[in-house]
Order: C-alpha cells, then structure tokens, then sequence
C-alpha cells in the first residue's frame, strides 16, 4: 500500500505527461499521423499512448485492482445475504480446501433460523443470588433483547421467541 501510494500517481503523471506530448505534436502537424497510427487521429495516437504507460505499469493496475475488487466483492457478497468480516479473510479464502454447513436453513431458504435449542442449564449464580431459569423464561428474554434488532442473526432468534 505505501508503494502503490507513491508509484500510482508518478504513473498518472507520467501517463497524462505521455498523452499531453503526443497530442500537443500530433495536433501541431510537425509529425505524420497516419505513419504511425493508419487512420488515426492526433486524440487516438496520444490516447494510444498515454493508455500503453498505464498497461505497461501494470504492478499499478494491480495495486489499485486488488482492494477494488476486494471491496466490490464483499459489497455483492454482502447484498446477496453473505456477511464478510473485511477483505482480509476473502483474501485468503483461497486456502479454504473444505466447507462445513450446519442445518439451520441457511443455504435451502437463504435466511437464517433457529430450528432447535437446548437448554445447558437451569439455574445461573450471580453474585450470590441463583435464579431458575426454564425454556419459556429462556426465549421471553430472548425476545424482549432481539426484537429490536436489525442484526441478521438476531432477527430470527425474535421470531423464534
């Protein structure tokens, strides 16, 4: 990023500096158009050229492709329900050799749900004071804590409760 930082306006530079020359003596009649691009004109020549120093200094189209696409990448993922924490872990999501789903509904209705729960224990100590707890009791707090949420695993712990 700190390279791509200097290199990539030294690059435009270069390429606008490219482009200025080429144009302001393709317009100015002192060289032959048509010898060096048939049928083109002074803007194609100098666009022609101007365009090659970028294609040439391509380690700066990667460094502006990479996050670019990273970022558009979580973006769709993103808009099609599919939560990226970052462009660190899509980065490296090439390693991935295996993917294990649970059976939530995740994959067959593309929405989160809660198909079972299990309560581990029935009474929490705090401080001293132990209060009961049961299932009922369980999802009215679950609730009451969810039904304001716009999380997209929150919602469909409110609907269960």
């Amino acid at each position: 990023d700190r390279i791509a930082a200097v290199f990539v306006p030294i690059v435009l530079v270069i390429a606008t500096v490219t482009f200025s020359v080429w144009w302001t003596v393709g317009t100015s009649g002192a060289l032959d158009i048509d010898r060096i691009q048939r049928g083109g004109s002074a803007m194609s020549v100098a666009l022609t050229f101007g365009v090659a120093v970028l294609v040439v200094a391509c380690p700066c189209a990667l460094g502006l492709a990479t996050p670019t696409a990273v970022m558009v990448g979580t973006g769709v993922g993103a808009r099609l329900g599919i939560l990226i924490k970052g462009g660190e872990p899509l980065q490296t999501a090439y390693r991935v050799t295996a993917v294990v789903f649970d059976k939530t509904g995740t994959l067959t209705e593309g929405k989160p749900a809660v198909t079972s729960a299990r309560l581990l224990a029935t009474s929490i100590t705090h401080r001293g004071a132990s209060v009961t707890v049961d299932r009922d009791l369980l999802w009215r707090l679950v609730g009451a804590a969810e039904q304001n949420s716009e999380h997209p695993l929150g919602q469909p712990l409110a609907r269960h409760a």
